[in-house]
């Protein structure tokens, strides 16, 4: 394939040389450096290049074209050699240029911002690299080649992430492009490698694999559960052990209960076609947005990348526009200061300390200067984060000015925050509600108090960027994850409709047995738990040896939360085809007691609080149907899955006949889906969040370990991450590096 790159001509020639010959001259040098500098196609230099160097040109400069491709490198080499004179030293010389400054510069900033996308600080070690290479992380030097050469192996890595990154690749690009970072082929750079490699950060995803036959014994891996976080697990196991041919190669097995994979990532095929398809629509049922593609999502990768898959992005989504319970549109001049409003009481909320029967509240520079420790504090009862937030709201100057119109978008803005933990707001713990890892930090005096700086809806741990939706459904997703994308791929053996009862470890041997309902009986050297956090709080599997009081203790403190789904199939669309979504406001079940406070609203502020338009989205259609897909979240979502599906979907037209009065009556709906997590038996509920009396250390002690070889993943073991997919496909990239310590034993680096 050809590559066009536009480069200046060395400003500095043009006093000393004619046009023409300037022109050639600076056209030579260049070809020169590019030549022996390029390794093919998707080499560093290429990339940097084409994305960095035009940026640097000056607007005074003519753009010279100069056009190669890996395929023509030979010949172009031969030609070269027969047209410019030898020289003794052509890579120093190179070197010397004022292109070699560019490109190091581009080719540093490439690195740096790999290290960004891969989760990584690209300045410094994170504290696994230092535990592991304690010789590198003892000086500032030594520090410093170790991170360059990190760093440049997760740049060549994300230039290319559909091929198999192997250490001769990196070790030959590193001998030639190496030098205009400091990089060379090293013990470092095999270190940075077996470390990246390890922990899964290169490799990861859906990569061809070819089998690796072995004579030694194979260790047994079963996985129980096929969701994404068991897919992830199964399938960056085989990635992993791809970098290790010698070694015995695992069977690994996934028992899953349901007849499908996904778990909570489901799209339903619908019974409804679209006019002139062969092939059925399908809606998301549980996960539809993926919340952003930057700063380390490895959805990027694998969505963007390996699957290739069609995505919407979500440009309107913070344009929402709002509707009154009357079906009036709600000025934005209005929402805009009542959302202030909540943002500024759920700050102080957050910030309330709490002290010999008084409540006030801190900045976060008191936080900070505490020199008490957990254990220094007994534990109080404390007030749940509705609570708080009803306490500051009450006592707030503008609350006497709030019309009932002002009540209504401050519930409004409480319902989506219940959305956003699957819980109502008076079951979130108030220090810990937002999950970040630094929160919850306890103050001298038995007083509590949150640190945050940021109100709602940000997330300390999120990832930035726009959210997207995938046409098609988000259930392609586990789909390539299970049965790869083509011949290259390699299948996992998953045995559906195995539901787990039993989980014995046997004291002398440890090996694990798995009993299912059906009386089928599996044996493993290690065992992956990636079941929902509401199967495990409803103890529907039984362990033996129990569970350790730790482990059993977070599964009790954390919630599983409730949030549905109301999904409508229309004979035509009757809204704007450019909305992405729109709100609607809910009035008290009581009119009169419309400025009452938060209890009045609490029961109807989550009822289709928000509509998605999945229908024919700008430029990819998602369903290629008319449909509309209503959210009901916190108290709403609990008490509505008691109602028929009739009762539901009478009560969302309601609703949509107010907000759009000049269509009357509305279209029929041809097709419905009412969604009831809580009723799920594989499931228990929708997503995990942290109930008033845990902390996000309860994710960390749902993570670690137990029995010497069960480990556990999903979306409710990864604190930064909880409740998305990202974070459950995470947690099991991260039990494939615990599974891989197991048994290829605990990384170790070179001595220098």
């Amino acid at each position: 394939m050809v590559q066009t790159h536009f480069i200046k001509a060395k400003k500095g020639y043009s006093a000393c040389l004619g046009g023409r010959a300037r022109l050639w001259r600076s056209l030579e040098r260049l070809t020169e450096f590019l030549l022996l500098t390029s390794c093919g196609s998707d080499s560093l230099i290429n990339g940097c290049l084409r994305q960095r160097l035009l940026d640097g040109m000056s607007r005074r400069g003519r753009r010279l074209s100069v056009e190669h491709g890996a395929g023509e490198a030979a010949s172009a080499a031969a030609a070269h050699e027969r047209t410019l004179r030898p020289r003794p030293q052509p890579r120093a010389t190179a070197l010397r240029s004022g292109y070699a400054t560019t490109l190091q510069i581009s080719l540093a900033s490439e690195c740096d911002l790999a290290a960004t996308n891969s989760r990584l600080p690209p300045d410094s070690m994170v504290e696994a690299e230092e535990a592991i290479f304690p010789q590198y992380a003892r000086t500032l030097e030594a520090s410093s080649t170790y991170i360059r050469c990190r760093n440049f192996i997760l740049a060549l890595w994300l230039r290319n992430p559909v091929k198999y990154l192997e250490y001769t690749r990196v070790a030959e690009v590193a001998s030639i492009q190496g030098r205009l970072v400091n990089i060379w082929n090293s013990p470092v750079l095999r270190d940075a490698y077996e470390f990246l490699q390890r922990y899964r950060y290169i490799n990861f995803g859906i990569l061809p694999l070819s089998p690796q036959p072995s004579s030694k014994q194979s260790p047994r891996i079963i996985v129980i559960g096929a969701g994404i976080a068991g897919l992830s697990a199964a399938r960056e196991l085989l990635n992993l052990y791809r970098h290790h041919p010698t070694e015995a190669q695992p069977v690994i097995t996934v028992l899953e209960g349901r007849k499908r994979v996904g778990g909570r990532i489901f799209t339903l095929p619908l019974h409804t076609r679209a006019q002139g398809e062969e092939h059925p629509s399908g809606v998301d049922l549980a996960a539809q947005i993926v919340t952003g593609f930057e700063d380390g999502n490895p959805l990027d990768v694998i969505i963007m990348k390996q699957s290739q898959l069609p995505v919407h992005f979500l440009y309107n989504a913070n344009e929402c526009q709002l509707y009154d319970y009357n079906g009036e549109a709600v000025d934005q001049r209005v929402d805009m200061r009542c959302e202030e409003l909540f943002n500024e009481i759920l700050e102080q909320a957050c910030h309330t300390v709490m002290e010999d029967g008084r409540r006030y509240v801190v900045t976060g520079p008191r936080v900070r200067t505490s020199t008490k420790t957990p254990a220094d504090i007994p534990r109080l009862p404390l007030p749940s984060l509705g609570e708080m937030f009803d306490y500051h709201l009450s006592r707030h100057p503008k609350r006497v000015m709030l019309r009932p119109l002002d009540w209504r978008l401050i519930n409004w803005h409480i319902a989506n925050l219940e959305f956003a933990n699957a819980a109502s707001i008076d079951q979130l713990s108030l220090y810990n509600w937002d999950q970040a890892s630094h929160l919850g930090q306890k103050i001298g005096g038995g007083c509590f108090v949150a640190s945050i700086e940021t109100s709602y809806p940000s997330h300390q741990h999120g990832f930035e960027g726009d959210h997207a939706m995938i046409p098609g459904g988000y259930g392609q997703v586990p789909h390539a994850y299970a049965f790869g994308m083509d011949s290259e791929h390699a299948v996992l053996d998953i045995k559906f409709e195995k539901t787990v009862d039993l989980v014995s470890v046997d004291p002398v041997t440890g090996e694990v047995t798995v009993e299912c309902a059906d009386e089928s009986l599996y044996q493993c050297d290690a065992l992956v738990m990636t079941v929902p956090l509401g199967i495990l709080k409803s103890n529907s599997i039984v362990f033996d040896p129990p569970l350790p009081a730790w482990k059993r203790g977070a599964i009790d403190r954390l919630g599983m939360g409730w949030f549905n789904k109301v999904i409508l199939v229309f004979e035509r669309r009757f809204w704007p085809a450019d909305m992405d979504s729109f709100g609607a406001l809910s009035e008290p079940e009581d009119r009169s007691d419309s400025t009452g406070g938060l209890p009045a609203y609490t029961a109807v502020r989550g009822r289709f609080f928000l509509f998605w338009n999945v229908d024919d989205l700008n430029l990819y259609p998602t369903t290629r149907l008319p449909v509309l897909c209503s959210f009901i979240a916190g108290e709403a979502a609990v008490e509505m899955e008691a109602d028929d599906d009739e009762t539901i979907v009478n009560k969302a037209m309601t609703v949509l006949s107010r907000i759009f009065p000049y269509e009357h009556p509305l279209p029929p709906v041809v097709e419905q889906v009412v969604t009831r997590w809580s009723r799920d038996e594989f499931a228990r509920g929708s997503y995990s969040y942290v109930a008033n009396g845990a902390s996000g250390d309860d994710y960390d002690h749902l993570a670690r370990p137990t029995h010497g070889n069960i480990f556990w993943a999903g979306e409710a073991t990864c604190r930064q991450h909880p409740a998305t997919v990202h974070g459950a496909l995470l947690s099991g990239m991260r039990v494939a590096q615990e599974v891989g310590d197991l048994f290829l034993g605990p990384l170790q680096g070179n001595s220098i």
